[in-house]
């Protein structure tokens, strides 16, 4: 139901600070800092993730654009594509220069929300899902539209 996707849970870091960074650190790792205790002010966090219908709604009313869609391709786990669908084919595919321990990431034009598997799949039937192919600035936007903002690092 509607109630319990807008349902959220109240998170207070006070109560259990946490412990960031790495425990065994190395001049050369990168810049890596040594672990801290950390403390956040308490805040609440929904406890189911957006849904493809939640964000077709915002869509619908705000016109929005998703950067996926405006770039025309968007990044598909390979194993989701099946062999014998177009969208598997070379035609839809774009050799990008990627993290090599990436590799299981498939370049597909035309996917984007609407078109997981990019063209001649849909979210037909998977409307209770979580979105797919959104980027940091789309979720913010999609936040600002619910009146709520993307959690931060420590939350």
């Amino acid at each position: 139901t509607t109630q319990a996707r807008e349902k959220r849970r109240h998170r207070d870091p006070q109560t259990q600070p946490k412990r960031f960074g790495h425990v065994n650190t190395h001049p050369l790792d990168g810049g890596v800092t040594p672990p801290k205790i950390v403390r956040a002010d308490p805040f609440f966090l929904d406890q189911v993730p957006v849904t493809n219908k939640e964000f077709a709604k915002f869509v619908k009313a705000t016109y929005y654009e998703t950067e996926a869609e405006k770039y025309g391709w968007s990044f598909v786990l390979e194993s989701f594509l099946r062999a014998d669908s177009p969208e598997s084919h070379d035609a839809h595919q774009q050799e990008m220069e990627v993290d090599p321990e990436a590799d299981h990431w498939v370049a597909v034009e035309g996917a984007y929300w609407r078109q997981p598997e990019g063209p001649g799949s849909s979210y037909k039937f998977r409307e209770h899902h979580p979105v797919v192919h959104v980027s940091h600035k789309d979720a913010a936007e999609y936040c600002a539209w619910k009146g709520k903002r993307l959690p931060g690092e420590w939350e």
